[in-house]
């Protein structure tokens, strides 16, 4: 069964902290056929915004990447044995935000790609036994989401090409680790979105729908998820809706969750969320009327 998502918390980002905020936009999504808020917020306000997405009938994926990107020491593919453990530590005070939140999916991300190439192999290493701990930990309570990013675009993280993280999954073979695949960090490694989605698809029931520019003399160069269609972009409105068809025939009658994600700028945040909505219409179909 396929499952629509929003990623709130990129599309406005004062909804992380302002909590009135927070649940307006939850209101407001609440007459569309969505089933997944993805969000993030600190430990003090996890346990009432997970309660406040669960309320309102979604479900709810916590960000735990979020914390990782905040803090440049967090590296779970770091070859330096002490660093690796910081980094584990320090995620496992995430998840345990995650888990109070009351969310059963928490996305994470790997490190960044080592500054010496030809120490790929030790990271690669690291992040296999770093995944493997914080898979221990996380037990039954919450299922791990290893978000793959670009090498070389913005990012530039370990995982990575979507060959190495089947390869790395297939080893792991850990029910409670699984992939995110987004497709904007896909495009940035220069795949092939469906080919990659395909071959990942036994790893993954998780793809975040999003655009990217590749354009270097672009100021939205990089990683930025601007609205489909923007310029220089590479997808426009129609490519996301044929993108989305191509993600259904691919997973058919899988369970797949596919979420929309866009980052907003805009502190007219309401209105913001109405534009993203009318820009595309199509994903945010009315709820049918009892």
């Amino acid at each position: 069964m396929l499952k629509k998502g929003l990623v709130l918390t990129n599309a406005i980002s004062a909804s992380e902290h302002d909590e009135k905020l927070f649940n307006e936009a939850l209101d407001y999504l609440m007459q569309f056929d969505l089933s997944v808020i993805e969000f993030y917020t600190d430990e003090e306000r996890a346990r009432r915004f997970g309660d406040a997405v669960r309320d309102r009938g979604f479900e709810p994926i916590f960000l735990s990447g979020m914390d990782q990107k905040r803090n440049s020491k967090c590296r779970l593919c770091s070859e330096e044995e002490e660093q690796r453990r910081y980094s584990v530590d320090f995620m496992k005070r995430s998840i345990e935000k995650a888990i109070k939140s009351g969310a059963k999916r928490t996305l994470i991300q790997g490190g960044a790609y080592p500054a010496d190439p030809k120490k790929e192999v030790l990271a690669m290493a690291a992040l296999e036994k770093s995944l493997r701990e914080l898979s221990d930990f996380s037990g039954k309570d919450i299922i791990l989401l290893l978000e793959p990013c670009d090498r070389s675009v913005d990012m530039c993280q370990l995982i990575g090409p979507s060959m190495q993280a089947y390869s790395l999954f297939k080893k792991l073979s850990l029910p409670n680790v699984r992939l995110t695949m987004d497709v904007a960090h896909v495009t940035e490694l220069f795949e092939e979105v469906g080919a990659a989605l395909a071959l990942c698809k036994p790893f993954c029931n998780h793809v975040h729908l999003a655009n990217c520019v590749l354009d270097t003399t672009s100021e939205l160069f990089g990683d930025k998820h601007p609205f489909f269609g923007a310029e220089k972009s590479c997808y426009s409105v129609a490519q996301s809706k044929d993108l989305y068809e191509e993600i259904k025939a691919i997973y058919g009658d899988n369970d797949v969750t596919v979420s929309m994600e866009m980052i907003g700028h805009d502190p007219e945040y309401m209105a913001y969320m109405q534009k993203l909505v009318d820009h595309v219409s199509w994903f945010f179909l009315k709820k049918e009327k009892a």
